[in-house]
């Protein structure tokens, strides 16, 4: 038979352990999960931006960026590719906040926005070597001339 001091506690008990998952969860959500969101934005290379497109016109792959670097408040820096009338690409770099940044998915989108997100995957790597390797050596021998 159970004790009826140990009754009038156990609402007291649960309200407790209720506090702690919450407090828990809490801790999880802001410590975390974005940390796990940035790196799996890292390991895909590509990432959606909630409204480039109305920010940036002309961008052939919409709101799909490229990863490229981040910072410790939670921002992501993208590049956005766009074709000039002149037929060149054009890089544009821009700050995100995390939060405005998903991994696109492959199941929920239809089969055009696939081939748009497998074309950016691609497209990540080059672009970055460009970046990094390219753009350098051609402004070297620009200096040069």
């Amino acid at each position: 038979m159970p004790r009826p001091d140990l009754l009038k506690k156990l609402p007291l008990m649960m309200m407790g352990i209720l506090l702690l998952l919450t407090l828990a969860g809490g801790i999880y959500w802001f410590v975390f999960h974005p940390q796990q969101k940035l790196d799996r934005i890292r390991n895909r290379g590509v990432v959606e931006i909630e409204g480039a497109e109305a920010r940036y016109s002309d961008l052939p792959l919409g709101n799909l960026g490229i990863f490229y670097d981040s910072n410790e408040n939670r921002r992501i820096q993208v590049i956005f590719p766009k074709l000039t009338s002149e037929g060149d690409v054009q890089y544009i770099f821009s700050w995100h906040d995390l939060r405005s940044a998903h991994v696109p998915r492959f199941k929920s989108i239809d089969p055009q926005n696939m081939i748009s997100i497998r074309i950016a995957q691609d497209l990540s790597l080059l672009m970055k070597e460009h970046i990094e390797f390219v753009e350098p050596e051609i402004l070297n021998l620009r200096a040069d001339l």
